[in-house]
């Protein structure tokens, strides 16, 4: 039997990194997909699929702390800024108006095998994509590192150069786990 999940009980995040001489003064962003849905089947394949506007600048991360990893630095960003770099990634390196989703699939997927190749297909370009994942928590954690180059994504960079988004991505799609979802309540 298909599940889909959507809505809150789906977390789609994309982390940057920086580079560059400059980089102590730039920051490292979570992004978030707001619009997004996952849909798998037992011994079957996993799909799943993000509205490219619906890209959300959630802020900077802070520094790491041990056994939590980074949070969000409330002060780092105005929200006239982060507005900015929320528009500027939808709209400019996406390209969402004349590549309205993104794609991620999977088959098969078995949840515990913890890796496999699959398919990512952002601005209308699909590429194989290594990913792992593992069960945390009841939930599926399925992480993968994107050099987004391999899809024409020209990083940002800054003061000729000094300054650049690192090419590696971080995604993280977090849902409930399939025996999570058929546990009884």
């Amino acid at each position: 039997m298909m599940q889909r999940v959507e809505g809150p009980e789906l977390v789609v995040e994309l982390e940057t990194g920086r580079e560059g001489v400059m980089s102590p003064v730039g920051h490292d962003l979570r992004f978030r997909l707001e619009s997004a849905w996952v849909a798998w089947e037992a011994g079957g394949a996993l799909e799943a699929e993000a509205a490219a506007a619906s890209l959300t600048l959630l802020g900077a991360l802070g520094p790491a702390t041990p056994g939590v990893g980074r949070a969000l630095d409330p002060r780092a960003l105005s929200a006239r800024d982060r507005a900015k770099i929320t528009r500027s990634a939808a709209r400019e390196v996406l390209e969402s108006e004349a590549f309205p989703t993104l794609r991620l699939t999977l088959a098969p997927f078995d949840p515990a095998a913890g890796a496999a190749e699959g398919q990512l297909t952002l601005k209308g370009r699909a590429q194989p994509q290594p990913l792992r994942w593992h069960v945390e928590a009841g939930q599926v954690i399925v992480e993968a590192e994107i050099d987004q180059r391999r899809w024409g994504i020209r990083p940002f960079q800054a003061f000729f150069g000094a300054l650049k988004v690192d090419p590696i991505l971080r995604l993280r799609v977090s849902f409930p786990s399939p025996s999570a979802a058929e546990a009884p309540q």
